[in-house]
C-alpha cells in the first residue's frame, strides 16, 4: 500500500509541476504508458519483469519525450528492484535531453528524481523494520510460549516430586507404627491374656476381659490404618515402570497418561492385571513387543495391553488368570475385552464414581 500511495504523489507531482500549460497528445500517451508501467509493475512485483517494462518505457523515450516528465515514477521502481544499468541509461536519456526541454523543467524532474529515491529508501526502510518487528513479536512469543510450556512441565515435576515424598512419608510412618506400637500392643495383649490366665480373683475377672479386649481393638485399627497407609503410599506409575523395565522377556512400551491421585481400587486392579498379563506373555506368548496404556478419560479409567505374539494356547485363553481379572473388573462395574487379532489384547474401561472419588 506505501508503495501504491508513493507512485501515486509521483504520478501527481509530474502533473501538477511538470505538466506544461497546453499539453499536448504525446503529453497524454506519456502519462498513460507512466500510468501502466507504474501499475504493472506494482501488481505484478517481479524483477524480471519490471525489468522488461521499464526497457520499453526508457526505449519509448526516443520516440515520445513527453515520457522525460516521468521518469520520478520510473526512478522510484528503478530504485525498488535495484535494476542500476537502467537507471544509468535514465540518467543518460535525461541529460542528453536537457537542451531541448528546458533546463528549469529538467531540474524538476530532477528534483522528483531525488524524491522517489528519498520515498523508496524510505519505505524499505519501513518494510524491514516491519519485517523485523514482526519477527520479534514471533519470536517473543514462540519463548513465551516454550517457557509457560517449561514452567508448567516445572510445576508438574514438583507436584511429583511432593506426591512421592507425601507417600515415602507415610509409607516411613507405617513402617514405624508396625515396628514400634505394633509390637508394644502386641507385647501387652500376650500380657493381659498371660494375667487372665493366672488371674484367681472374680472381682478382676471383668476388668481384665476389657483391657484385653480393648488392646485387641486397638491392635485392629491400627493394622487397618497401617494397611491404608501402605496402600495410599504406592505409586502407581512407579511400581508400573518398575514392573515394565524389570521386564526381560521382551521390551514392553509405557505410556503412562494418569494423574498423581488414583483411587486406590483402580490402583491396584491395574497393578494386579499388569502383573498377570505379563506373568502370561512369559508363560503362553512367543510375542517380541508388548505395550502398555493407563489413561484417566473424563468418565472412565483404561488400561490396554497388547502383545504381538502368536502362540496362544487354550489354557492362557480361558485361564484361571484371565477369570481372576475379569471377576476383579466386575466388582469395580467395569468391562474388560480380550481380542486374539494381531497377537493378543486386554482392553480394560472402569467408569468413575464419587465413591472412587472419596477413596482418593
Amino acid at each position: 500500500m506505501r508503495q501504491f500511495l508513493n507512485k501515486f504523489f509521483l504520478i501527481l507531482y509530474s502533473l501538477l509541476i511538470l505538466c506544461p500549460a497546453n499539453p499536448d497528445r504525446s503529453f497524454v500517451v506519456g502519462f498513460f504508458l507512466a500510468v501502466s508501467a507504474a501499475m504493472s509493475t506494482f501488481f505484478f512485483a517481479s524483477r524480471r519483469y519490471a525489468f522488461s517494462v521499464l526497457l520499453l518505457f526508457l526505449t519509448a523515450v526516443s520516440f515520445c519525450p513527453a515520457l522525460l516528465f516521468f521518469f520520478p515514477v520510473i526512478c522510484y521502481d528503478l530504485c525498488l528492484y535495484r535494476i542500476l544499468p537502467l537507471f544509468f541509461l535514465a540518467a543518460a536519456e535525461l541529460i542528453s535531453f536537457t537542451p531541448s526541454s528546458g533546463s528549469e523543467r529538467i531540474l524538476y524532474v530532477f528534483f522528483g528524481c531525488i524524491a522517489a529515491i528519498l520515498l523508496e529508501k524510505h519505505t524499505s526502510d519501513y518494510d524491514r523494520l516491519k519485517e523485523q518487528y514482526i519477527h520479534t513479536v514471533d519470536d517473543q512469543t514462540e519463548k513465551n510460549m516454550l517457557l509457560s510450556q517449561k514452567h508448567e512441565a516445572l510445576l508438574q515435576k514438583q507436584d511429583s516430586e511432593i506426591y512421592a515424598a507425601t507417600l515415602r512419608e507415610r509409607n516411613r510412618i507405617a513402617r514405624e507404627i508396625h515396628d514400634n506400637v505394633g509390637h508394644m500392643l502386641s507385647r501387652a495383649i500376650l500380657l493381659s491374656g498371660a494375667i487372665v490366665t493366672i488371674n484367681k480373683e472374680n472381682s478382676l475377672q471383668e476388668p481384665l476381659r476389657q483391657l484385653t479386649d480393648t488392646l485387641s481393638l486397638a491392635m485392629d485399627n491400627i493394622r487397618t490404618s497401617v494397611h491404608d497407609l501402605h496402600d495410599d503410599s504406592v505409586n502407581l506409575k512407579e511400581v508400573t515402570e518398575e514392573l515394565t523395565s524389570s521386564f526381560t522377556f521382551c521390551p514392553v512400551t509405557l505410556e503412562y497418561d494418569m494423574p498423581l491421585t488414583v483411587p486406590r481400587a483402580i490402583k491396584y486392579a491395574f497393578l494386579s492385571i499388569t502383573k498377570e498379563a505379563l506373568s502370561n506373555i512369559i508363560k503362553h506368548s512367543n510375542a517380541t513387543a508388548v505395550s502398555v496404556l493407563m489413561r484417566e478419560h473424563p468418565a472412565l479409567w483404561q488400561l490396554i495391553i497388547r502383545d504381538n505374539g502368536t502362540l496362544q494356547s487354550p489354557s492362557a485363553i480361558e485361564g484361571i488368570g484371565l477369570e481372576n481379572m475379569r471377576e476383579r473388573i466386575r466388582k469395580l462395574n467395569g468391562t474388560i475385552t480380550f481380542s486374539h487379532e494381531n497377537g493378543f489384547s486386554i482392553f480394560i474401561a472402569i467408569p468413575k464414581n464419587k465413591k472412587e472419588d472419596s477413596d482418593l
